[in-house]
Protein backbone atom coordinates (compact mmCIF):
# COMPACT_ATOMS: atom_id res chain seq x y z
CA UNK A 1 0.00 0.00 0.00
CA UNK A 2 1.49 3.42 -0.93
CA UNK A 3 2.81 5.53 1.94
CA UNK A 4 0.27 8.32 1.53
CA UNK A 5 -2.61 5.84 1.44
CA UNK A 6 -1.38 4.27 4.69
CA UNK A 7 -1.01 7.67 6.28
CA UNK A 8 -4.51 8.75 5.30
CA UNK A 9 -5.66 6.32 7.99
CA UNK A 10 -3.90 8.44 10.60
CA UNK A 11 -4.89 11.96 9.63
CA UNK A 12 -7.71 13.58 7.68
CA UNK A 13 -10.01 16.56 7.49
CA UNK A 14 -13.32 16.34 9.30
CA UNK A 15 -16.32 18.52 10.09
CA UNK A 16 -16.76 19.54 13.72
CA UNK A 17 -19.65 21.88 14.44
CA UNK A 18 -19.17 23.82 11.21
CA UNK A 19 -15.42 23.97 11.75
CA UNK A 20 -13.12 21.94 9.55
CA UNK A 21 -10.17 20.37 11.27
CA UNK A 22 -7.21 18.16 10.46
CA UNK A 23 -5.43 16.22 13.17
CA UNK A 24 -2.31 14.40 12.08
CA UNK A 25 -0.08 12.04 13.96
CA UNK A 26 2.14 11.10 11.05
CA UNK A 27 2.23 7.47 10.06
CA UNK A 28 4.08 5.77 12.87
CA UNK A 29 3.15 2.23 12.02
CA UNK A 30 5.15 -0.60 13.60
CA UNK A 31 7.10 -0.71 10.35
CA UNK A 32 8.67 2.62 11.31
CA UNK A 33 9.99 1.70 14.72
CA UNK A 34 12.90 -0.52 13.62
CA UNK A 35 14.50 2.61 12.20
CA UNK A 36 15.49 3.89 15.62
CA UNK A 37 18.96 2.53 14.83
CA UNK A 38 21.30 4.81 12.95
CA UNK A 39 21.99 2.32 10.16
CA UNK A 40 21.22 2.86 6.50
CA UNK A 41 20.05 -0.69 5.83
CA UNK A 42 17.19 -0.96 3.35
CA UNK A 43 13.69 -1.17 4.73
CA UNK A 44 11.91 -4.36 3.67
CA UNK A 45 8.23 -4.93 4.28
CA UNK A 46 6.25 -8.15 4.04
CA UNK A 47 4.82 -6.98 0.73
CA UNK A 48 7.92 -6.07 -1.22
CA UNK A 49 11.56 -5.11 -0.74
CA UNK A 50 12.34 -1.41 -0.72
CA UNK A 51 15.49 0.55 -1.38
CA UNK A 52 14.30 3.28 0.98
CA UNK A 53 16.43 3.34 4.12
CA UNK A 54 14.78 3.01 7.49
CA UNK A 55 15.83 6.56 8.35
CA UNK A 56 14.29 7.92 5.14
CA UNK A 57 11.06 6.04 5.80
CA UNK A 58 10.72 7.59 9.24
CA UNK A 59 11.23 11.11 7.89
CA UNK A 60 8.74 10.42 5.08
CA UNK A 61 6.20 8.98 7.48
CA UNK A 62 6.54 11.69 10.12
CA UNK A 63 7.15 14.89 8.17
CA UNK A 64 6.08 14.47 4.56
CA UNK A 65 2.87 12.69 5.47
CA UNK A 66 1.82 15.80 7.42
CA UNK A 67 2.79 18.09 4.54
CA UNK A 68 0.98 16.06 1.88
CA UNK A 69 -2.13 15.59 3.99
CA UNK A 70 -2.24 19.29 4.80
CA UNK A 71 -1.95 20.17 1.12
CA UNK A 72 -4.74 17.71 0.34
CA UNK A 73 -7.21 19.28 2.78
CA UNK A 74 -6.24 22.95 2.43
CA UNK A 75 -8.93 23.74 -0.15
CA UNK A 76 -11.63 22.49 2.23
CA UNK A 77 -10.07 24.34 5.16
CA UNK A 78 -9.90 27.58 3.18
CA UNK A 79 -13.60 27.28 2.30
CA UNK A 80 -14.62 26.93 5.93
CA UNK A 81 -15.32 29.93 8.14
CA UNK A 82 -12.73 28.70 10.58
CA UNK A 83 -10.26 25.87 10.20
CA UNK A 84 -7.80 24.19 12.51
CA UNK A 85 -4.82 21.91 12.03
CA UNK A 86 -3.27 20.01 14.92
CA UNK A 87 -0.07 18.09 14.31
CA UNK A 88 1.02 15.60 16.94
CA UNK A 89 4.73 15.94 17.59
CA UNK A 90 6.77 14.56 20.49
CA UNK A 91 8.85 15.71 23.40
CA UNK A 92 11.65 13.75 21.69
CA UNK A 93 12.01 16.66 19.24
CA UNK A 94 14.05 18.55 21.85
CA UNK A 95 15.99 15.58 23.23
CA UNK A 96 19.44 14.42 22.16
CA UNK A 97 18.98 10.64 22.33
CA UNK A 98 21.10 8.87 19.73
CA UNK A 99 18.94 5.77 19.54
CA UNK A 100 15.96 7.81 18.32
CA UNK A 101 17.88 10.49 16.42
CA UNK A 102 15.93 10.07 13.17
CA UNK A 103 12.59 10.18 14.98
CA UNK A 104 13.59 13.26 17.01
CA UNK A 105 14.90 15.07 13.93
CA UNK A 106 11.72 14.33 11.98
CA UNK A 107 9.54 15.64 14.82
CA UNK A 108 11.71 18.76 15.17
CA UNK A 109 11.20 19.38 11.45
CA UNK A 110 7.44 18.91 11.92
CA UNK A 111 7.53 21.54 14.67
CA UNK A 112 9.30 24.03 12.40
CA UNK A 113 6.94 23.32 9.50
CA UNK A 114 3.88 23.75 11.73
CA UNK A 115 5.05 27.11 13.10
CA UNK A 116 5.72 28.42 9.59
CA UNK A 117 2.36 27.11 8.42
CA UNK A 118 0.63 28.88 11.31
CA UNK A 119 1.98 32.25 10.16
CA UNK A 120 1.20 31.53 6.51
CA UNK A 121 -2.41 30.45 7.12
CA UNK A 122 -3.36 32.96 9.83
CA UNK A 123 -4.80 35.47 7.31
CA UNK A 124 -7.09 32.67 6.06
CA UNK A 125 -8.41 32.13 9.60
CA UNK A 126 -6.81 28.68 9.74
CA UNK A 127 -5.07 27.95 13.00
CA UNK A 128 -2.13 25.52 13.23
CA UNK A 129 -0.94 24.12 16.53
CA UNK A 130 1.09 21.21 17.85
CA UNK A 131 0.65 18.78 20.70
CA UNK A 132 3.82 17.13 21.98
CA UNK A 133 3.05 14.10 24.14
CA UNK A 134 5.48 12.58 26.56
CA UNK A 135 5.45 8.83 27.23
CA UNK A 136 1.91 7.54 26.71
CA UNK A 137 0.77 3.96 27.24
CA UNK A 138 -0.10 2.62 23.79
CA UNK A 139 0.84 -0.50 21.79
CA UNK A 140 3.44 1.65 20.03
CA UNK A 141 5.06 2.75 23.29
CA UNK A 142 6.06 -0.82 24.04
CA UNK A 143 7.65 -1.13 20.60
CA UNK A 144 9.50 2.12 21.28
CA UNK A 145 11.01 0.96 24.58
CA UNK A 146 11.75 -2.47 23.13
CA UNK A 147 13.66 -0.80 20.31
CA UNK A 148 15.72 1.05 22.91
CA UNK A 149 16.29 -2.17 24.86
CA UNK A 150 14.58 -0.60 27.87
CA UNK A 151 11.85 -1.88 30.21
CA UNK A 152 8.27 -0.73 29.52
CA UNK A 153 8.30 1.79 32.39
CA UNK A 154 11.78 3.10 31.58
CA UNK A 155 10.78 6.76 31.43
CA UNK A 156 8.43 6.83 34.42
CA UNK A 157 11.16 7.98 36.79
CA UNK A 158 11.82 10.99 34.51
CA UNK A 159 8.20 12.18 34.76
CA UNK A 160 7.53 14.51 37.72
CA UNK A 161 3.94 13.23 37.95
CA UNK A 162 5.35 9.72 38.28
CA UNK A 163 3.44 7.80 35.59
CA UNK A 164 2.82 7.49 31.87
CA UNK A 165 -0.05 9.35 30.26
CA UNK A 166 -3.11 7.85 28.58
CA UNK A 167 -4.33 8.52 25.02
CA UNK A 168 -7.28 10.43 26.49
CA UNK A 169 -4.88 12.94 28.06
CA UNK A 170 -3.68 13.88 24.59
CA UNK A 171 -7.15 13.81 23.05
CA UNK A 172 -8.43 16.35 25.57
CA UNK A 173 -5.78 18.88 24.53
CA UNK A 174 -6.43 18.24 20.83
CA UNK A 175 -10.15 18.81 21.46
CA UNK A 176 -9.31 22.13 23.11
CA UNK A 177 -7.12 23.24 20.20
CA UNK A 178 -9.78 22.59 17.56
CA UNK A 179 -12.55 24.21 19.59
CA UNK A 180 -13.74 27.82 19.86
CA UNK A 181 -11.96 28.03 23.21
CA UNK A 182 -8.67 28.23 21.32
CA UNK A 183 -9.76 30.80 18.74
CA UNK A 184 -6.75 33.02 19.39
CA UNK A 185 -4.15 30.26 19.59
CA UNK A 186 -1.95 29.48 16.62
CA UNK A 187 1.68 28.44 16.26
CA UNK A 188 1.68 26.93 19.75
CA UNK A 189 3.29 23.68 20.86
CA UNK A 190 1.55 22.26 23.92
CA UNK A 191 3.58 19.69 25.86
CA UNK A 192 1.41 17.06 27.53
CA UNK A 193 3.99 15.03 29.39
CA UNK A 194 3.38 15.08 33.13
CA UNK A 195 6.05 17.76 33.54
CA UNK A 196 8.82 15.85 31.76
CA UNK A 197 10.01 18.81 29.66
CA UNK A 198 9.61 21.26 32.55
CA UNK A 199 12.84 20.06 34.13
Amino acid sequence: MPLLERCHKHGSAAELGGRRVRVGTGCEAPLAWPCVTLGEEPLRSRDRPSRVSRAAFLVLATLFAAIRLTNAVLPALRESKAGAIVNVSSGAATMAVGAVAHYAAAKAALNSYSRALAIDLAPSKIRVNLVSPGPVTTPGSREFTDALGAPPDAFAKEIPMGHYGAPGDIAEVVALLVSDRANWMTGENIHVDGGMTAR
